[in-house]
């Protein structure tokens, strides 16, 4: 907001400050990985670096390799140790995000996973993941704004009602 030139207000008020609380699966269930999701595949590359393997129901995929930033700093041994709350510390590999009709080879050493909560929490994971890198890509591109063409195109309805649109004048 300050690079688009918004000024700065700080507020102290409690009821301000709280966060609501909501569950894992409120947090993603409007994500399409969520949505779409049949399975999820968990593979560990080395030390530093993992893949991981979304399967949608009509047998397409989605993967990435993350990597563990904590690890990149091997050769300067006071960074080696880090706390899990590093900012930044997990990141996607470049040109690791791969898509396409699913395949049983593609999955090699990986492991389902399929406890319903470590679900929830690897895809808010890799969505937190894919949003830090498209925040990165605006920044570098001198993006700020959001919604540049506009937005709101949509159709609106009531109450799930698709045969009766609300015409917004």
């Amino acid at each position: 907001m300050q690079n688009l030139g918004r000024k700065n207000l700080e507020y102290s008020q409690p009821e301000f400050l709280q966060a609501i609380t909501h569950t894992e699966e409120e947090r993603i269930k409007n994500e399409f990985i969520y949505q779409h999701l049949q399975k999820v595949f968990v593979e560990k590359m080395n030390h530093q670096r993992a893949k991981l393997l979304f399967v949608y129901q009509d047998d397409t995929y989605e993967s990435a390799h993350i990597a563990d930033s904590v690890f990149n700093a091997l050769e300067k041994p006071d960074n080696f140790i880090q706390p899990l709350e590093v900012l930044n510390r997990y990141f996607i590999i470049d040109q690791s995000v791969e898509k396409g009709n699913f395949r049983t080879d593609l999955l090699q050493n990986a492991h389902q996973i399929i406890e319903k909560e470590s679900i929830f929490s690897l895809v808010n994971f890799y969505s937190q993941l894919t949003n830090k890198r498209r925040f990165m890509d605006n920044l570098h591109n001198h993006r700020i704004a959001v919604n540049e063409a506009g937005f709101g195109g949509g159709t609106v309805f009531k109450n799930f009602d698709n045969a009766n649109p609300i015409v917004l004048l």
